[in-house]
């Protein structure tokens, strides 16, 4: 790319896409690192607000908002308009990126503010969502640049929330377990359980395949608790921290009975609620959204597209508030345990029917709120 020599694009699904998010995000880390090297003997080791960041709201917005601006209007609309001319390529990639590191110098107080700061911001720019921006396109350099965000942002946002591995094992194990069950696991080994998940058609649907073949309720089930579960493991083991309805329900004086009948309550509620949002994120996003996007920028695959957009249109509305019963880092976890699920389940809603969507989704809220009860106290 600094020789001038444009990446092949390429259009991403939500295996891939995330495959490819979380490699560009590493490399992003490793890259800010190795620039921090210079940076603090320049100009020392500022605060920056970030310390002081409370939750994760409207950072989706603001990480859009920039994108738009550094790597749409800034970099993709003049080289665009000359025809990816390669001098307009240098100029507006150095231009752009300039721009878009000097918006970070408000990250910082005022007092503290110095261009080295941005170094690690213009060099990212340059080397990592630039090329995300080239090869996937605008949706995964927005991915990796929130994505990065949202790990700063939970490292520094830490609560008093954090969850137990090994009070949360139980729960997980089960959810595991009974998903093997509803998949049709025939034994507990890992050759067994490799090879039932293999045979799921809705490994096909995490990679842009949308086939409609075997399309069976049960296992649809088991196989939606297992990948929660499994995203909440790993979670787990990140020390994340742990915040909703469960944690504020450990909070209360209820007794052990009182506390998990409400929980099931909450949970068959949630399993009414959600495909009536789904309902109205797929029809708005595929009538409003999709058709302007499309004009801009052709899908190769809109039916993709739709999902993914409508599952992160979602998974946003779950932003937190500055209260105690939330952190950036719980918000995070939210998001990542959110996402896939919102995802795979507007693909069955498409897929299969509406009543059959309704039903898999309290079949799937009821055994996760039994699951998840095991982690009251």
């Amino acid at each position: 790319m600094a020789l001038g020599n444009f990446p092949i694009h390429e259009e991403f699904t939500l295996l891939s896409g995330a495959l490819h998010i979380i490699a560009i995000s590493v490399f992003a880390i490793v890259l800010a690192l190795v620039t921090l090297v210079v940076v603090i003997p320049m100009a020392g080791r500022p605060k920056t607000k970030t310390a002081e960041f409370g939750s994760l709201r409207g950072v989706n917005v603001i990480v859009f908002l920039e994108e738009v601006l550094a790597r749409g209007l800034l970099f993709w609309l003049p080289l665009y308009l000359s025809g990816y001319n390669i001098v307009v390529f240098y100029v507006f990639w150095i231009l752009s990126n300039g721009i878009w590191a000097l918006l970070h110098l408000g990250n910082y107080k005022e007092h503290d503010r110095n261009l080295w700061l941005v170094l690690p911001q213009f060099v990212g720019g340059l080397f990592i969502e630039s090329y995300a921006f080239l090869k996937f396109g605008f949706w995964v350099a927005y991915a990796v640049h929130l994505f990065y965000d949202f790990i700063l942002f939970a490292s520094f946002g830490r609560e008093e929330l954090k969850s137990s591995l090994i009070r949360n094992l139980p729960a997980r194990a089960t959810g595991v377990g009974v998903g093997a069950l509803l998949i049709g696991v025939s034994s507990f080994n890992f050759s067994s359980f490799s090879f039932a998940i293999a045979q799921l058609p809705y490994l096909e649907w995490l990679n842009g395949n949308f086939i409609e073949t075997g399309i069976a309720l049960l296992t649809f089930v088991g196989f939606i608790l297992i990948v929660s579960n499994v995203i909440s493991f790993v979670c787990d083991l990140a020390e994340m921290d742990e915040s909703g309805i469960l944690e504020i329900l450990k909070q209360r004086k209820h007794g052990f009975l009182e506390k998990r009948i409400g929980y099931l309550a909450i949970s068959l509620f949630a399993g009414i609620l959600i495909p009536i949002l789904l309902l109205i994120a797929y029809f708005l996003t595929s009538w409003i959204v999709i058709p302007i996007l499309n004009f801009f920028s052709p899908f190769q695959n809109v039916a993709n597209a739709t999902f993914l957009l409508s599952a992160f249109a979602l998974t946003s509305l779950g932003g937190g508030s500055k209260d105690k019963d939330t952190s950036p880092s719980a918000e995070f976890r939210s998001f990542l345990a959110n996402f896939p699920i919102f995802f795979l389940l507007l693909v069955y809603m498409a897929k299969a029917s509406i009543p059959a969507l309704f039903v898999a989704t309290i079949v799937y809220t009821l055994i996760s709120g039994a699951i998840d009860s095991l982690r009251l106290y």
